[in-house]
């Protein structure tokens, strides 16, 4: 204080805010001051002892963050810098007048307390801002420890919302995530001290390091990321937990509208609060196949599960993995999820409950698995649930260059198919052997055969997973004007219907890299890779015909010459004799009709002898 003001403290005073405020000063973090004066007027002659004081601190190699505050300035409302009441809900005396504090406590109390709903919605609109720099996942290859999703700064949200005394919070607390917090708090200060500045980001070498301390007892990086994921998880579940509910008790617009939601409930779940519940505590207990028409319900209506709801999850998991151990072919209840409006979120939501690693054994082994790819950014089993994700985003998108994509994705035979070629695209990874589009054919022919999946359905799944990067090798390693490039691509897809699904996969799949990976460039690349593969396969139709020696041949060669070789590829050899049987009763009756229930509807097929306007 000697350096503010020797002859007349009077004044005066010196608060500790922010995290020196909290008492949670990192080696290398900014020491944050106000400095509280009783008027301008003292803040005006008092400017070069201020200056004095605040040039002592840097030169004893402190980084200082100041302001110079009256107390009519703590105490209002700043829209435009509500950074600084935050701080100041950190607040505690260091030095100088004591009187001038003593005034400012009740003032500053009762600020808060008036002000405590409107400082809350603040505080929510900035933590989703800052989620959204983040693309609203904890699971980033490097992530920022601090400022990132289930990072310290969510611990101080909680905190913050603890400090405010905003109600209906009982069930979520900053306690709750204490374990979380010495975590990271631990890892902060050993990047600190690696840097030797204020360096938050954890990096694949500290990655190394940090696994390799004696405190950690884990074997490898990889564990040891995975047991960070998981502590990160339960910061920002809590954090987004709170934020729902201030936000949903706050706003009269969206109360209404989770009001009108709540007609959504049925026998078996009820939606309160925007929230799913279970009707019957028992119900996962006496019936553990009820938890994918759970997921259904949030796939099909985007509504997330309630903290109660998922814990009755958790409490049934014994029965849940029993259940899923033997149930056979289930193949139409997770098409049926795969085909909701809102997939993406129901398979978020297994992941975190665990159920989609019962469903999905292979998944376990990609679950927080980081990769060393300086090109991705997301852990493997994150990029996979973005890749659904931005393919849900596309069908609503109005941006230029991606709508002809869209109209695209309106032209597939079965969405559910792409969905679960994208969801076990990747799965090899975990395998960590040789090529993992080879593994993850391997991995995927087992699940989907363990699932019940029909031979058609299976098919295309693997194709497209096996030819997953081929799209992408061609846009960015082959000239795309050589006809040698269209034609080897023809040969790979086969199909238009294959080239089709394909296109929508590489779309999805380069867009979850990064947030820039999929630039204008090659946006446009893989168009042009559609067209020229489209118009390869379609001047296949007119030209390209199977053709037999000689006049004589059975009745199956008979039928298929002159048909265009893709049949023979598009077509099983059960599908290739309905075709025979059809055809040997149209030559009686010249018309011959099949109609058969497939899983998505009905398959209509008709033989009839060609002739001017057949179509018309």
């Amino acid at each position: 204080m000697e350096h503010l003001a020797p002859e007349v403290p009077a004044g005066l005073a010196v608060l500790a805010v922010g995290g020196y405020g909290r008492q949670e000063l990192f080696p290398y973090s900014d020491v944050d001051v106000c400095l509280l004066v009783d008027n301008d007027k003292i803040a005006e002659e008092k400017r070069s002892n201020i200056s004095s004081f605040l040039q002592a601190l840097w030169d004893a190699n402190l980084r200082v963050s100041q302001s110079v505050r009256t107390a009519p300035e703590c105490c209002e409302l700043h829209d435009t810098n509500i950074e600084l009441n935050v701080s100041l809900i950190d607040q505690r005396f260091l030095a100088g007048d004591t009187d001038l504090y003593a005034r400012l406590e009740p003032k500053l109390r009762k600020f808060y307390e008036n002000q405590r709903v409107s400082l809350a919605r603040h505080l929510c609109r900035l933590a989703r801002s800052r989620h959204a720099q983040y693309q609203n996942t904890v699971f980033h290859l490097e992530p920022q420890i601090k400022e990132g999703p289930g990072g310290l700064r969510d611990v101080h949200l909680l905190e913050w919302f603890h400090k405010l005394e905003i109600s209906g919070l009982h069930d979520i607390s900053w306690r709750d995530v204490e374990e979380p917090r010495l975590f990271l708090s631990q890892v902060r200060c050993f990047l600190h001290y690696r840097s030797r500045r204020d360096n938050n980001n954890l990096s694949f070498e500290a990655q190394d390091e940090l696994a390799e301390q004696k405190y950690s007892r884990l074997e490898s990086a990889d564990a040891w990321m995975r047991e960070f994921f998981r502590h990160v998880r339960a910061i920002e579940g809590a954090a987004s937990r709170a934020m729902d509910a201030i936000e949903s008790k706050h706003n009269v617009l969206l109360a209404g509208f989770r009001e009108w939601r709540s007609r959504l409930s049925n026998g078996e779940f009820t939606v309160s609060k925007d929230r799913v519940l279970l009707k019957s505590s028992q119900t996962l207990d006496t019936d553990p196949a009820a938890v994918l028409r759970l997921y259904h319900f949030v796939a099909r209506h985007g509504i997330a599960l309630s903290l109660d709801c998922e814990r009755r999850i958790m409490e049934a998991y014994p029965k849940l993995r029993e259940h899923f151990a033997q149930a056979g072919a289930i193949w139409p209840q997770v098409r049926e999820i795969l085909l909701q409006p809102h997939a993406a979120m129901a398979l978020r939501a297994m992941q975190e409950s665990g159920v989609l690693r019962l469903l999905f054994p292979e998944w376990e082994g990609i679950e927080h698995m980081v990769t060393r790819d300086f090109y991705h950014r997301y852990t493997v089993d994150e990029h996979t649930i973005v890749t659904i994700e931005n393919l849900q985003k596309l069908a609503r998108t109005s941006e230029p260059g991606h709508r002809r994509f869209s109209t695209l994705l309106t032209e597939i035979e079965d969405l559910s198919i792409l969905r679960a070629a994208l969801l076990l695209h990747d799965v090899g990874k975990g395998a960590r052997t040789g090529n993992h589009s080879v593994e993850s054919v391997r991995m995927a022919r087992e699940t989907l055969e363990r699932l019940g999946a029909p031979e058609k359905a299976r098919e295309m799944i693997l194709f497209l997973i096996d030819q997953h990067l081929a799209l992408s090798a061609a846009m960015t390693g082959r000239d795309l004007d050589d006809p040698a490039t269209a034609r080897m691509l023809a040969e790979k897809v086969g199909t238009i219907e294959g080239l089709r699904y394909l296109t929508l996969l590489t779309y999805a799949d380069v867009s979850a890299v990064n947030t820039t990976a999929l630039s204008p460039w090659r946006l446009e690349q893989l168009w042009r890779v559609y067209l020229r593969t489209h118009h390869e396969l379609t001047r296949e139709l007119q030209t390209d015909r199977i053709q037999l020696p000689g006049e004589e041949g059975g009745e199956r060669e008979s039928f298929l010459k002159g048909l265009p070789v893709r049949y023979l590829r598009t077509h099983s050899e059960p599908e290739i004799r309905m075709h025979l049987d059809l055809e040997a009763r149209r030559r009686e009756t010249e018309v011959a009709l099949d109609i058969r229930k497939t899983e998505g509807g009905y398959a209509l097929t008709v033989l009839a002898k060609d002739r001017l306007h057949l179509v018309a």
